[in-house]
Order: structure tokens, then sequence, then C-alpha cells
């Protein structure tokens, strides 16, 4: 445990120089490197008097202060884009003639736009948001808190009078884009797909209908018709084919209406 003590360690070099070997500072040091440099460090106590060449009058030194808020302060490109979103949306406004000279306030804070913005998009947008009555998940998800009331209203009203019209603006201009002209014909090219999808499967039930109203009757079927021929009182009698149809089930045709009449038996009593 001896040399664990620092009984034995020597104190670091002290250096007083003089005015005139510290007029030139650096030239000082390099030449106490040798005794200072077996320590690791030292000491140096400039002259009475001596000032720093590059210290600054505190009295009079004064700089400019920049205050930003949280969510400005890591503003960063979105991905595929060559403009923020703080920027597109301030030319946006300019474009419209309105300067953006102040950012609405919500909960006693500078309303962060872009989330906002990215909340309500990510759900449809503005009017699916209002058709699927989500503006309660949005105040969720932008973490208001508990004690603002009527957060989901205010935060549509705010989106209606500063998004609404951004969110139009780029829907046109991305469905003007070749993206969204892809997108559009992505689309219309499935769409023509089902539909001839729809008319084939149509087609092959009619065919497989038909095919199954030419096959010749059955013994069963056979017994059938001619029940329901022999019925008295039956409505105009229909060819076979379509009888057979009707009783196969192939065809929903007007339920036949029959009558019956009973016999009348006069009873006479015995005298």
């Amino acid at each position: 445990m001896g040399k664990y003590r620092l009984a034995g360690v020597k104190e670091a070099p002290v250096f007083h120089p003089s005015a005139a070997e510290f007029e030139d500072p650096y030239r000082y040091i390099a030449s106490i490197r040798d005794e200072a440099e077996a320590f690791g460090l030292c000491r140096i106590v400039p002259p009475a008097g001596w000032r720093v060449p590059f210290d600054q009058d505190t009295s009079a030194f004064a700089f400019k202060t920049r205050i930003q808020t949280v969510n400005e302060l890591q503003l960063r490109l979105k991905k595929g884009k060559n403009r923020s979103f703080r920027t597109e949306y301030a030319d946006f406004m300019q474009s419209r003639g309105q300067s953006v000279t102040r950012w609405p306030v919500f909960g006693g804070k500078k309303l962060d736009l872009q989330a906002l913005y990215d909340t309500v998009t990510s759900r449809g947008g503005f009017e699916a948001a209002c058709k699927g009555k989500q503006w309660r998940d949005v105040a969720r998800a932008m973490d208001v808190p508990a004690s603002a009331t009527s957060a989901a209203l205010v935060l549509r009203q705010l989106y209606e009078k500063w998004l609404l019209r951004f969110e139009q603006h780029k829907a046109s201009t991305e469905s003007g884009s070749p993206n969204g002209k892809g997108k559009d014909a992505a689309g219309a090219k499935k769409e023509r797909e089902s539909a001839k999808e729809r008319e084939k499967r149509e087609r092959a039930e009619a065919a497989a209908a038909a095919a199954a109203a030419q096959e010749p009757p059955t013994a069963g079927e056979e017994d059938l018709l001619e029940a329901l021929f022999e019925l008295g009182n039956v409505a105009p009698k229909r060819p076979k084919l379509e009888m057979v149809r009707v009783a196969r089930g192939i065809a929903r045709t007007p339920r036949a209406r029959f009558s019956f009449s009973a016999p009348r038996v006069r009873v006479r009593r015995a005298i």
C-alpha cells in the first residue's frame, strides 16, 4: 500500500516570469518545457499588470441572442425533398400574398404546424379526419395536455385556418407530378383489370347456366314436370325447356298460382 501514498509525490513547479521574460508567452513556455515536462503540468503566474491580449471588456462586450422553440432546433430536409416543410409552407403563403410573421399558439406554446400536418395527412387528410371523427386521436397524437379543453375542436379550427389550403395545394401538385400521374394510371389499370375479371366470371356463369339448361331432364325431373302439368287450373303452360329451368332452379320465374275446387257432394237424409 506504500506505493499509493501521496507523501512522496512532488508538487508541480510554479514559475514567476518577469515582465521582460513574459513579453512573448510562447517563447517563455518553450524555455521552461524541459523542467515542467517531467511533472506533466506546471503553473505560470504572469507578472503584475499583464493582460491577455485577446481578452474582452465584459462591461462593453455584448451579443444578440436568438430565441428558438424546441421543434425548430432540429429541422431536417425530408427524404427525397429539396426543401424543408417550413420553407415550402412559407413560400406557399407568400404566393398567396400572406407573409408568415407569426405562428399560431396552442396550449400556451407555439403550434408545431409540421407535426399537425403530418398527423392529419397520415389519417387521410382534413376531410377524412372530419368524416371519421378522428380529431380526438389527432389531439392525443399531438400530446395535448389534459388541462386543454375542447382540444380536438380547436385543433380542427387551427388546421382549417392554417393548413387546409396548403394540403389542397400539395394534393393538386402531387397529382400533377409524374409520380402522381403514375399512381393514377396504376389505379386505373387495376380497376380495368378487376372489371375484366368480373365480366369474364359473369360470362362463365352464364355459359354454365345455359349448358345446364340444354341438358335433357332426368327421370326425377320428368316426374316433377308431369305433376306440374297435371295440376288443374294452371296458368298458361310454359315451354318444356323453361319448365326444366324452373325445376332446376336456374332461372327465377313468377310462381304459378293454382286453384283447386272441391267437388260438391249432396247428402240426402234417409226418411
